[in-house]
C-alpha cells in the first residue's frame, strides 16, 4: 500500500519512523460488521462504543488507521482468542487515533490504557485487580506466557562478560546468571534462575550468547478502555504519562508494570501463542463502566501546569547561565539559532533540530545541555529521557547528503523568522526570549 505523507527528507540519525497507510475501506466494514458477535461477552453499550486505532501487521511496516470503529469489533478481530504463530512481533494495535509516523507526538488521542505485567505468579492477582476496579477491561496472556527457557545475547550478553571479568572461555555459573538478571529490570523477576549447557558459550560465531532456565513466565497485557478519547493536545504528553501512571497504580497496587507503554504510539501485540504451544492462555473479559479519565485529571492537571512552570523557568536561568559565561564559536551559532526555533515544531523538524546540535558540538556535553535547554521550552512536549536516548544513539557517520548540520537549524530558524540572520545581534534580528517566556507564564495563568 501506498504511504501518505510520504516524505522523500529522511529524518537525521536514525531509521525513518513508520508512516500511516493509506485506509482499507474493506477492513473497517469487516470490523463494524463483526461488532455484533461480541455483543455476548460485551454488552451492547461496550460493544458498539467507537474507537481509533492503528493496526500493524509487524514492527517493519506502517500502521493502518482504523477510526471510529465499534470496539466489539475490534475485539472480535484481534482480541477474543490466541492466534498460532512463528513469533511474537506480528499483529499488533495502537490505541488512538494517529496521523502521518508512528512517532508520540504524531498521534492525537489515546483511546485505552494498555499495561503489560511480566511478573512471575502475578496473572490471577492481576485479574482480581481489574475485576475490582470495574470498569470495562480485557487482560490476556501475552506469546512468551509460560516461557522458562531464554538467551541472554546481544548486549546481555556483553554485559554479563564485562562483568565478569574472565576470559569468556570461562563457563559462567548459576550464581553469577542469577545475580546479573536480579540486577537488570527486564530479567529481574525470574525465579530459580540457573544456566544451561555446563555454562558454556553456545553459536560463539554466528550468535553468541548463554542459555538459561528458569520457572515459567507469567507475562500478560491489560487493557483498560476509556469513556472518551485522551487528547493529547489538551493534556500534553507529560499530562497523559501523569494519567497513565496514576490509573496503573490505583489499579494494580504494588504490582509492577512495564514503564514503557506510557508512550501513546507504541505497539501492543494482540494474543498470540507459539506453534503448537501446550501452555494455558486465556483472555479474560471483565464488564463494566467506561473509565472517566477526566476525574485523574481535574485532580493532577494543577500539578502538572506547576511543573511546566518550573522547567520554563530552568530552561531560562540555563539559557541566561550560558550568556553570562560568554558561549564562543560554534556552540554560541547553535544557540542563536535555536533562540529562533520554537522547541514545539513537529517531530521530525524537532529530530533533525536535535541532530543538528549533536553533529555540530561532536556530541559533546555543552550540546547535549543545549538540546535539553531548547526542548525544555515546549515543557508539555518534554521528556528528559527521551532527550538523552535519542542523543545517545546519533551518530556522526552518515551519508554528506543526509547529515543534518548548521544549514539546518538555519533553515528552521527562518521558517519562523524569516528575517533572521545569523551572526547578527541587532535588535532588528534579536528575538527576545524573555517576551516569549512572559507570554508562556501569562498564558498559563500563573505567577512566576
Amino acid at each position: 500500500m501506498k504511504a501518505v505523507n510520504d516524505n522523500s527528507r529522511p529524518n537525521a540519525g536514525r531509521k525513518k519512523p513508520s508512516v500511516e497507510l493509506e485506509p482499507d475501506p474493506d477492513a473497517v466494514d469487516r470490523i463494524r460488521a463483526s461488532a455484533a458477535l461480541s455483543v455476548p461477552k460485551l454488552g451492547h453499550s461496550l460493544a458498539y462504543h467507537p474507537m481509533s486505532i492503528g493496526y500493524v501487521r509487524n514492527k517493519f511496516d506502517g500502521f493502518q488507521p482504523l477510526r471510529n470503529v465499534p470496539l466489539g469489533g475490534i475485539f472480535q478481530a484481534f482480541l477474543s482468542e490466541h492466534r498460532e504463530q512463528s513469533k511474537k512481533d506480528l499483529h499488533g494495535l495502537i490505541y488512538g487515533n494517529g496521523l502521518g509516523y508512528r512517532t508520540d507526538v504524531c498521534f492525537e488521542t489515546v483511546d485505552a490504557l494498555t499495561y503489560d505485567i511480566d511478573n512471575t505468579g502475578k496473572y490471577n492477582a492481576v485479574c482480581d485487580a481489574f475485576k475490582e476496579f470495574g470498569c470495562a477491561s480485557v487482560v490476556y496472556t501475552t506469546f512468551n506466557h509460560g516461557r522458562s527457557r531464554q538467551k541472554l545475547q546481544d548486549k546481555e550478553f556483553a554485559a554479563l562478560l564485562a562483568r565478569r571479568k574472565k576470559f569468556p572461555s570461562v563457563p559462567v555459573s548459576d550464581e553469577e546468571v542469577a545475580e546479573f538478571c536480579a540486577s537488570i529490570s527486564k530479567y529481574s523477576e525470574l525465579k530459580n534462575v540457573t544456566v544451561l549447557h555446563e555454562g558454556k558459550i553456545q553459536d560463539a560465531v554466528e550468535n553468541p550468547h548463554f542459555e538459561m532456565q528458569h520457572d515459567p513466565e507469567e507475562k500478560s497485557r491489560s487493557i483498560l478502555f476509556l469513556k472518551k478519547p485522551i487528547p493529547l493536545a489538551v493534556v500534553g504528553q507529560d499530562g497523559f504519562r501523569a494519567i497513565y501512571h496514576a490509573v496503573g497504580t490505583t489499579i494494580l497496587d504494588t504490582i509492577s508494570y512495564d514503564k514503557s507503554c506510557e508512550n501513546p504510539s507504541r505497539i501492543h501485540w494482540t494474543p498470540a501463542k507459539p506453534l503448537r504451544s501446550s501452555v494455558g492462555h486465556s483472555v479474560e473479559v471483565f464488564k463494566g463502566e467506561l473509565f472517566d479519565w477526566e476525574v485523574i485529571w481535574n485532580e493532577i492537571k494543577t500539578d502538572i501546569e506547576k511543573r511546566r512552570l518550573e522547567t520554563i523557568k530552568l530552561s531560562e536561568a540555563r539559557r541566561q547561565a550560558r550568556e553570562m559565561a560568554g558561549a564562543e564559536g560554534v556552540a554560541a551559532q547553535v544557540a542563536q539559532c535555536l533562540d529562533h526555533i520554537p522547541a514545539s515544531i513537529e517531530y521530525k523538524k524537532w529530530f533533525s533540530a536535535l541532530a543538528a546540535i549533536h553533529n555540530e558540538t561532536d556530541g559533546s556535553d555543552a550540546g547535549r545541555s543545549l538540546a535539553h535547554e531548547w526542548s525544555m521550552r515546549a515543557p508539555e512536549l518534554y521528556d528528559e529521557s527521551r532527550v538523552d536516548k535519542i542523543w545517545d544513539g546519533l551518530e556522526r557517520d552518515q551519508r554528506a547528503d543526509r547529515k543534518a548540520s548548521m544549514g539546518t537549524l538555519i533553515f528552521l530558524a527562518r521558517e519562523n523568522c524569516p528575517e533572521f540572520c545569523p551572526g547578527r545581534t541587532g535588535a532588528k534580528y534579536k528575538k527576545s526570549n524573555a517576551a516569549a517566556y512572559a507570554k508562556m507564564v501569562r498564558e498559563m495563568g500563573v505567577s512566576p
